[in-house]
């Protein structure tokens, strides 16, 4: 499982390829820090294409796309704690197992009932945000 600070990480799909790309690949994930004093630079990647600056990533909407959250992920990255952004007051949840179709997108199950998720109204929250709520 990763953590909230890996899970926000900014992170690109490359979806196009361009000039002196290197060892660029379709599918490619570009995941980028963000330093404070140097602006964005890679953290992990298979490549570095001097023709694309690192910062401008989002320029480039023909060569990248910009991930959201849950997107490419493996299930067990997925966050055991996490909230609704819709819910008012925030509703925070703690899932017990998560699961991915194509037929029914993400589900995850607590207390034993399987639910049926839109990924985009979610955001990975923290034990001690869940057990706060729990309290009130």
């Amino acid at each position: 499982m990763k953590s909230i600070e890996e899970l926000l990480q900014p992170r690109y799909k490359v979806i196009g390829l361009w000039p002196n790309s290197g060892k660029t690949e379709l599918g490619d994930i570009i995941k980028i820090e963000i330093n404070t004093t140097t602006g964005f630079h890679f953290r992990e990647a298979t490549f570095f294409g001097p023709v694309i600056q690192m910062k401008k990533l989002d320029q480039y909407p023909h060569l990248f796309k910009k991930l959201k959250w849950w997107e490419e992920r493996e299930i067990a990255d997925l966050p055991e704690y996490v909230y609704s952004k819709t819910s008012k007051p925030k509703r925070f949840i703690k899932t017990e197992l998560w699961e991915y179709s194509k037929e029914l997108g993400f589900t995850y199950t607590i207390n034993g009932e399987i639910q049926f998720v839109n990924m985009w109204d979610l955001h990975p929250a923290t034990e001690q945000e869940y057990t706060t709520t729990l309290k009130q």
